[in-house]
């Protein structure tokens, strides 16, 4: 089963740890839409870390707050139950720091199961019940959240 980890934004940096380490990847990316991506040269990066420490110092604040989001990742996986793994995963695609909101609507129900680590099968009955508790509202594929209070509680309860 694969685990989805994260959504990147505009703007931001995929396979930086292959700039100090090799070229193996641990990881794959999916673009959900029409994207355009840049490639960057290793040494260019390295030459820029070295003599920019505005943008060394941003790459190390990015770095620090992406270590600290998969931490978070590993411990709901770790040690939550289905509901609220399920509770971080709407909350993590809902979250007001995201640009658009419309997030939902284009990730299957396989997607977001993977984001859970849980089959699709179980975010489909968990959707339901978090549907017929009336903490979200499904229209086709969107997902809007009308309890947000409620889904955080399930979330902290684990």
């Amino acid at each position: 089963m694969w685990v989805n980890l994260k959504i990147l934004r505009s703007s931001e940096f995929i396979g930086m740890s292959s700039v100090y380490g090799n070229n193996v990847y641990n990881y794959s990316a999916t673009a959900m839409k029409d994207t355009t991506a840049c490639l960057l040269d290793k040494d260019s990066i390295k030459k820029l870390l070295r003599n920019n420490g505005n943008f060394a110092s941003e790459i190390i604040k990015w770095y620090c707050d992406n270590e600290k989001q998969l931490y978070s990742k590993i411990q709901s996986l770790s040690n939550k139950q289905m509901h609220g793994r399920l509770a971080d995963t709407l909350l993590y695609l809902y979250n007001e720091t995201m640009d658009n909101r419309e997030i939902l609507s284009c990730l299957s129900r396989k997607d977001i199961a993977e984001f859970s680590s849980l089959s699709t099968e179980t975010t489909v009955r968990l959707l339901k019940e978090f549907r017929n508790d009336k903490i979200i509202d499904i229209k086709g594929r969107s997902i809007k959240i009308i309890n947000y209070d409620l889904l955080k509680d399930i979330s902290n309860k684990g």
